[in-house]
């Protein structure tokens, strides 16, 4: 009997294989399905993961939650980016135990934005909490890339950009892939 498309459930079909789509701006609701997914099938069993990542970036603390999720749990976590990961989004996809790259996509990182908007004191307060998650963010890319520190330098000076060649080159990725 054949399925009509109304019945095709995606999110049911992505998880029976064990992937988890990235896409979009990383905020709290975002983190918390993704990280919801990724320990739900961590605890059916540990063969790897497979996390698209398509997005611009978004909120640092909710991106580490995800980071902190992927190498928390048993199971591989395959980071697979397609279109763009940039900002916290390429912070997370070279936490992937094995990192892909399909051949047209982007991969941008650039100093931490955070927000001012604020009381002198408390900003003052935060500062440190800022300077913490910075360090925290250059330490996992310097653990898990190949980036020079004048890439470093151009990231804090504005953005670095790289195609999915160079992201091989930078070991930003282990592999160029034509399919998914």
């Amino acid at each position: 009997m054949k399925r009509k498309v109304q019945d095709i459930h995606v999110d049911k079909i992505l998880l029976n294989v064990r992937s988890v789509l990235l896409f979009g701006e990383i905020d709290t609701p975002m983190a918390n399905q993704i990280i919801s997914k990724l320990v739900a099938l961590d605890s059916l069993n540990t063969r790897p993961i497979t996390m698209y990542i398509n997005s611009p970036g978004g909120c640092v603390a909710d991106g580490l939650a995800i980071a902190d999720t992927m190498k928390g749990i048993q199971s591989q976590v395959i980071t697979m980016v397609m279109g763009e990961a940039c900002s916290m989004a390429s912070v997370i996809s070279t936490c992937g135990d094995k990192r892909y790259v399909l051949p047209h996509a982007i991969w941008m990182m650039h100093d931490m934005s955070v927000y001012a908007g604020d009381y002198y004191a408390k900003t003052r307060a935060r500062e440190k909490s800022w300077q913490h998650y910075y360090n925290t963010l250059i330490n996992i890319l310097k653990k898990y890339t190949k980036l020079s520190q004048a890439e470093f330098d151009l990231a804090e000076r504005g953005e670095l950009w790289l195609n999915a060649e160079e992201c091989v080159k930078k070991g930003v990725a282990d592999k160029i892939i034509n399919s998914i």
